[in-house]
């Protein structure tokens, strides 16, 4: 519950909060009247419900005429119901006997009737003088409980005992049940306090300090503000965000310190708070220089237990260095997207210019070839075959980069690829086939079913298989093996062999384009280049592994060639969640997006 302040009306109480219960040691019915009637005048004065059980000396009509005294309109606030002055014997005892339970029950219901009818709480004050000595006790488990439950309702109240009626054992009981006693000494009234008030006085105390400490040492700031969006409250930790005191902040309006351009978004973003959408928002303010910084807030409405917004609360970061990594961020992105779209465009404007000499240089070789291969020798002829082997080659190198640019480019449709299907597919579709090669192909089924552009997964396992092909070793009949595995959010795929394998220095070295360790090994080097952009294309990795002498190929994924230190294993990830495009991500170091 909110722990609002209200007026007491009784300058040596000062103002208290809702849950107060206190109690008064009296002589006198002047004493009564000294306490009582600016109590319930500033009751009234602050729409608050007021009640007052009267008993002797101070009965109902003494009690009316002395609150009338100070309160000229009394009649008026008693015939509108905000007042009710009752006699013991109405309220206490109007059973025939004292039940405690009943009357705190009554309590309550007067202070959900007050709420309502637009009261902010209930004010009561109840006279013990016609407490029967058999009633003491039963009465004082009364006061506890009271005292126990009193802080979750919006209720004040100030109960009387007669000084003459209790001995010292009984004020140390009434005492003990209220947060503090008035006391009549010397003729001023002074507070004494209950030792349990005391502890709980110190508890809060120490909870506070250590809540203070923490706000000190925190780099976020704490705020509340209220429904004019005053800053009612902020931590020593804005200063480090802004340069600003707590103090100079204080009291302002919280949107003076927003940029201009963002003040609008955060009023939106208010009224989504108050709809119930509780989300961080970040948006820029201007420090105490006139810089723009950038923030981030968590915010909070605050209620009361009666449901009315009382404040904004939340938690101030300052993400300026952050948001200036990011800005950086997008702009190297975008400079490297430009410099991808000039490289794409001077890859296919070379690629252009070198198709048309080729095309002559191919013409006239083979005019040469027919015209004049009889006058040219074996030197001349030999010499044409090269020019013509490496037109080809050039014209393969040339198909080739224009097939690695397109990467990206050229997006198919995401299906779903039954995996085991598309193998039995591309085994016959391979440059050299695996039963051509004497070669054992093993599929380890099942397989998963992926989500991916169908051609170009295809792509990957042909050229992987391929590859197994084509570094094959002329020691051993080859055994090529294709399996998956799940690696939390992944499928991580593998084609293995037993061929010829590869050092691990040149595990990174071969992905890259036209890259070829073996010179006379038929291609252009560019199938694993392509590999790797289509897998990192969709989101995954590819890296290869070479068994070393204690890890056979037998050991590394179930080939069961026993032929220590032989072969390659390619592995490439595929995520499982379904994307309806394959990501734009530029990984390559070699520049290619």
């Amino acid at each position: 519950m909110e722990k609002a302040f209200r007026k007491i009306g009784v300058d040596i109480i000062g103002d208290a909060p809702w849950g107060t219960h206190l109690c008064q040691f009296y002589e006198t019915r002047e004493d009564l009247v000294d306490i009582l009637v600016p109590y319930f005048k500033a009751g009234l004065e602050n729409n608050e419900f007021c009640m007052w059980i009267t008993s002797e000396p101070l009965k109902v009509e003494d009690a009316k005429a002395a609150l009338k005294n100070v309160v000229k309109n009394l009649d008026h606030f008693i015939k509108k119901g905000q007042i009710e002055i009752l006699d013991y014997s109405e309220w206490y005892t109007k059973s025939g006997k004292f039940d405690a339970e009943n009357v705190l029950r009554s309590w309550v219901e007067k202070e959900n009737r007050a709420l309502k009818r637009g009261y902010d709480g209930l004010r009561l004050s109840g006279n013990t003088f016609w407490l029967a000595k058999r009633d003491w006790r039963n009465f004082t488990a009364y006061e506890e409980e009271v005292n126990n439950v009193i802080g979750k309702y919006r209720m004040i109240a100030i109960c009387t005992y007669s000084l003459g009626q209790c001995g010292a054992s009984k004020v140390m009981d009434v005492i003990s049940n209220h947060q503090f006693a008035l006391m009549r000494r010397e003729g001023k009234w002074v507070i004494i306090e209950s030792s349990a008030r005391k502890r709980a006085e110190e508890a809060l105390r120490e909870s506070k300090e250590k809540y203070q400490a923490l706000l000190e040492t925190i780099n976020d700031a704490v705020y509340a503000v209220d429904l004019s969006n005053v800053i009612t409250y902020i931590s020593p930790a804005i200063k480090k965000i802004t340069k600003y005191e707590p103090e100079e902040l204080i009291g302002k309006n919280f949107f003076v310190f927003v940029h201009e351009a963002d003040r609008e978004k955060l009023r939106n973003r208010l009224r989504e708070l108050f709809e119930g959408v509780v989300r961080p928002f970040e948006y820029r303010m201007v420090d105490k220089d006139g810089l723009t910084i950038w923030v981030r807030s968590f915010s909070v409405i605050v209620r009361s237990e009666s449901g009315t917004v009382v404040s904004i609360n939340g938690v101030l970061s300052d993400i300026t260095e952050r948001k200036r990594a990011e800005l950086e961020r997008e702009r190297l992105l975008a400079d490297l997207e430009a410099k991808n779209r000039e490289l794409e465009a001077f890859v296919y404007t070379i690629s252009h210019d070198l198709k048309a000499p080729l095309v002559s240089l191919n013409g006239f070789s083979a005019v040469l070839q027919k015209e004049y291969e009889s006058q040219l020798g074996e030197e001349g002829k030999h010499c044409l075959e090269r020019i013509q082997a490496n037109a080809a080659l050039m014209d393969t190198l040339i198909a080739s980069l224009l097939e690695l640019s397109r990467i990206g480019k050229v997006v198919g449709t995401v299906k779903e690829i039954d995996v085991v299907a598309l193998l039995k597919e591309i085994r016959g579709a391979l440059a050299v086939r695996p039963e051509e090669a004497g070669a054992e192909f093993v599929v380890q089924e099942p397989l998963p079913t992926v989500h991916a552009d169908r051609d170009r997964i295809r792509q990957v396992f042909i050229n992987l298989i391929d590859n197994a092909v084509k570094f094959r070793s002329a020691e051993r009949a080859l055994h090529i093996e294709v399996g998956c595995r799940q690696e939390g959010d992944f499928y991580r795929f593998h084609v293995a062999d037993n061929g010829i394998g590869l050092a691990s220095q040149y595990h990174e070295q071969i992905f890259a384009p036209f890259r070829k360790l073996h010179p006379e090994i038929e291609g252009a080097g560019i199938g694993l280049a392509l590999v790797k952009k289509i897998v990192e294309h969709h989101g995954g990795r590819v890296w290869v592994e070479s068994p070393s002498a204690e890890f056979t190929p037998s050991q590394a994924e179930g080939i069961g060639t026993g032929n220590e230190g032989a072969g390659a294993t390619f592995y490439f990830t595929l995520p499982k969640e379904r994307r309806d495009k394959p990501s734009r991500r530029t990984s390559d170091p070699n520049g290619w997006s």
